[in-house]
């Protein structure tokens, strides 16, 4: 069509943005494993209390199938006025409400484990 032979200006724009498109991916994977893979960082358990909690929906769609995942976060607040936010298993959301005292464990950006205070009764 247009250009020398064999090349065309479509060829050469579909193979950029397959590099394209795969240097993003990839890019996406590095990010994600050094989110969740910090070996440097110490493992840390502090009081805190649970500020507040939300949802992320995410639907994706294909020629004819459709996916909704569901994202849960909370963010949590130390005794010293640091808040944090981070995505947690849907069982674990659902156990927590704002307000909840307790001990939160974590490394780097990875959230491990809350356990919440037992009320005292008066």
């Amino acid at each position: 069509m247009f250009g020398i032979e064999g090349f065309s200006i479509f060829s050469v724009l579909f193979r950029l943005f397959c590099v394209l498109g795969a240097g993003v991916m990839v890019a996406r994977i590095i990010g994600h494993w050094l989110q969740w893979n910090h070996p440097q960082s110490p493992q840390l358990t502090v009081y805190a209390t649970v500020a507040s909690k939300r949802t992320s929906i995410i639907y994706l769609s294909e020629t004819d199938h459709h996916h909704i995942s569901k994202r849960y976060f909370v963010s949590f607040e130390t005794a010293n006025g640091d808040q944090m936010e981070f995505r947690v298993a849907g069982p674990e959301y659902r156990m927590m409400a704002e307000g909840d005292e307790g001990l939160l464990s974590f490394q780097g950006t990875q959230y491990l484990e809350f356990e919440i205070k037992k009320q005292e009764n008066d």
